[in-house]
């Protein structure tokens, strides 16, 4: 069995990979990097205009190969549909290390749980104007990366995790247990049959940590491709509902539907999103998962609530909007 690091042995290793990138940096280039971000695969810093990922020393094969994907990425994107706002990587190699560099996207994150900085802004910092425009630059921005042939894609590059078959995998009876679950609550679930050759190429990871604003909180690009390959359609719309919410989502569907050949449905994107929430109820009764339990059953509850909540509202305007048309035609 392998030894556990110490929190103070993983912050000896870090340094030491941090370390290594500035003398690499500081010898070739003359710039000693400052100001290095850590992750798991890489350290990177802000040059100039520019982002740079230099491997970690235990994790340099798989960064190197994160690398290369999204090089290959941001080029197939290029090649096929010319611009789109998402970074140009490139490989770079020097005395036997690649790392990578890329132009970062300007603008602001909306991650909620870090402070509103001038890297970050919250959702609930935005007029309900602002929110209005952002859903409908996210539809459109997906409509036009969904759209990009796939005819000449090296598969093996581009293979991701398809939507729903771990789960399936995994319990095969989920469906059944969901459909239990919410009509014992007296929850509007109803199974959809899933459309497994509708398949596109998906960031996979589309979240508001994920894209950025610019100054009038308009959707600037989006980055981190490393996730990114051939999924269901519907696999860039779960992760911006969890974050943000259905009401937001029926904007972004909307949008979606202006601009692309291929629609979205918000019933098929509602029975996903009730199986994603199902999953904390499931894991918050395994022993495993006993420290968190408390906190899975609130994310469920309030993933749940905002459903409702929003499916009444949209149930009201389409009455309002029914009524108005009758009254219409009786005039």
């Amino acid at each position: 069995m392998a030894e556990v690091e110490t929190k103070e042995e993983k912050e000896k290793v870090l340094q030491d990979d941090i370390e290594r990138c500035q003398q690499f940096f500081e010898k070739h280039f003359g710039y000693k990097p400052e100001n290095m971000k850590a992750g798991e695969n890489s350290v990177s810093f802000k040059y100039g205009a520019y982002r740079i990922r230099f491997p970690r020393e235990k994790r340099k094969d798989i960064a190197v190969q994160d690398y290369a994907k999204e090089a290959y990425i941001s080029k197939y994107i290029r090649d096929e549909i010319g611009d789109l706002p998402v970074p140009k990587v490139e490989l770079k190699e020097k005395d036997g290390i690649t790392f990578s560099s890329h132009q970062e996207i300007k603008g602001k994150t909306l991650i909620g749980r870090l402070p509103e900085d001038a890297d970050n802004i919250h959702m609930e910092s935005l007029s309900a104007k602002e929110k209005k425009q952002l859903a409908l630059d996210l539809g459109a921005f997906l409509a036009k990366l969904h759209s990009v042939s796939l005819a000449k894609a090296d598969k093996a590059m581009l293979k991701s995790k398809q939507m729903g078959v771990e789960a399936e995998e995994k319990n095969p009876d989920f469906l059944e247990k969901n459909k239990k679950l919410y009509q014992a609550m007296g929850v509007d679930y109803h199974e959809v049959k899933v459309d497994k050759t509708d398949l596109v190429l998906s960031h996979n990871d589309f979240h508001s940590g994920n894209f950025a604003v610019d100054e009038n909180n308009r959707f600037s690009g989006a980055f981190d491709l490393g996730e990114m390959g051939i999924n269901n359609r519907y696999r860039d719309f779960m992760s911006l509902y969890a974050n943000s919410g259905r009401e937001f989502m029926r904007d972004v569907v909307a949008s979606y539907n202006k601009h692309s050949e291929h629609k979205v449905s918000m019933q098929e994107l509602d029975f996903h999103y009730l199986n994603k929430i199902a999953d904390y109820v499931e894991y918050a009764k395994n022993p495993e998962y006993s420290a968190i339990a408390p906190k899975l059953k609130e994310m469920f509850s309030k993933g749940l609530a905002d459903f409702t909540q929003d499916k009444q509202k949209e149930q009201i305007e389409l009455k309002q909007l029914q009524d108005t048309i009758n009254n219409g035609k009786a005039k």
